[in-house]
């Protein structure tokens, strides 16, 4: 297979994600991302550093929970995958809210079958992100979470 590109002289710049054509929000605020998937919690920590968030990752809940303490600044939000091998998103927040109550969560899944979760969503106690997301969808929902 070959692939052949025009070269140009024209600088490349960075992207950005876009909101109906507007600069996606951002904002100074920390973010833990915690996603057992590597190339989602690459994609996520890329796109959230590029609108202005600090973000701390972890590939666990485990991993999360044993170094969350120590996180400088300390989380402001919580972006969690529901649904990973050993500890699940949710009982990975019940765990930190317990230690920060003022840290917000945002789930995100692409189990959206599970009536459960779909009962909290519905009910306005659980906000969730579906899989697969865009970039803008991701910036715009973080965005909300934390207002």
């Amino acid at each position: 297979m070959r692939v052949t590109l025009p070269t140009t002289d024209q600088p490349v710049t960075p992207w950005q994600p876009r909101i109906d054509g507007k600069k996606a929000v951002g904002g100074a605020e920390t973010v833990l991302i915690v996603e057992d998937q590597a190339l989602v919690l690459t994609a996520a920590r890329q796109v959230l550093e590029r609108v202005g968030y600090t973000i701390h990752t972890a590939a666990s809940g485990e991993q999360a929970l044993a170094a969350f303490e120590g996180l400088v600044p300390p989380p402001d939000l919580l972006l969690a995958d529901v649904v990973m091998p050993g500890q699940s998103g949710p009982e990975l927040a019940e765990q930190l809210v317990a230690i920060r109550p003022e840290l917000k969560v945002l789930f995100m899944s692409g189990y959206t079958e599970d009536r459960v979760l779909q009962a909290g969503v519905a009910a306005g106690e659980i906000q969730l992100l579906e899989k697969p997301f865009l970039p803008e969808e991701l910036a715009a929902r973080v965005r909300s979470v934390l207002d």
